[in-house]
């Protein structure tokens, strides 16, 4: 009685000193956890700053991200002209010709008319089964086979043009030879042997007019130098010949060999 008479109102005060003591304690954890949180937010956002953008999350340069894009670019475009160039041929083997006579399916003839087919089994035996497959089967390969040769020839021709760079100025009159020897076009030589033949006729229906051209500038040369050898006289200047000075000039002189050797 004598402490709570002298202190009143210590007591009372002393749990709620303590209370509070209780809830100053968390929080400051708490500003403490997020001081530190804070602390080491920074320190990753200086870390990455730190580090290169790279661009699209790839490259560490534009130049490289352009050649990137190129490289790719070039690699789409040659898959997309093989996968048109392959569509077309597919297209090609699948469609046939429009000038072409399109052969029956054996197969469908026998489906057609099975009681027909049956009384042919009948009489004919494995004959008959022997010559629908080979018919069905000749018929799925044919143009295969056509398509293979094809592919042949232009790989022939393309070889011959790198070693006979002059085959474009030969090449449709070697067509049109072709045509009219069948037989040596069926030959593995066959272009060799037309080359010949067509750069053989240019050169004799060449031959002539180069013969001319040839006599005529010996002929030229012949009088020059018979006008050399004469005597100058007074203001005689030499003359010019003409073509036919020229022409005459050139059978003389073959007139003249020919009389060395038999005369």
């Amino acid at each position: 009685m004598f402490e709570e008479q002298i202190f009143p109102t210590l007591s009372p005060d002393e749990p709620e000193e303590a209370e509070d003591t209780e809830k100053d304690a968390p929080e400051e954890a708490d500003e403490a956890a997020d001081t530190a949180g804070e602390e080491e937010a920074t320190a990753d956002e200086k870390a990455e700053g730190d580090k290169p953008q790279l661009i699209f999350g790839k490259y560490k340069s534009l130049e490289e991200a352009e050649k990137a894009y190129k490289n790719l670019e070039r690699s789409f475009g040659k898959k997309s002209t093989e996968a048109a160039r392959l569509r077309k041929e597919l297209e090609q083997l699948r469609t046939p010709a429009k000038d072409e006579k399109t052969e029956p399916d054996p197969l469908e003839e026998v489906l057609k008319d099975p009681d027909k087919w049956m009384e042919r089994l009948y009489k004919e035996g494995p004959k008959a089964v022997l010559e629908i497959v080979e018919k069905a089967v000749e018929r799925r390969t044919k143009p295969i086979e056509e398509k293979v040769a094809t592919n042949t020839y232009m790989e022939q021709v393309r070889q011959f043009r790198e070693e006979h760079p002059d085959l474009d100025e030969y090449a449709e009159d070697m067509a049109e030879w072709l045509k009219a020897h069948p037989k040596i076009a069926r030959e593995p030589d066959a272009l060799e042997t037309a080359y010949k033949a067509v750069k053989f006729d240019r050169l004799m229906e060449t031959l002539p007019s180069i013969v001319s051209e040839a006599s005529k500038t010996k002929a030229k040369a012949n009088l020059d130098k018979q006008a050399a050898r004469m005597p100058s006289g007074g203001r005689q200047t030499a003359k010019e010949p003409t073509p036919e000075d020229a022409l005459a000039a050139s059978l003389l002189a073959e007139d003249r060999k020919a009389r060395g050797i038999f005369g």
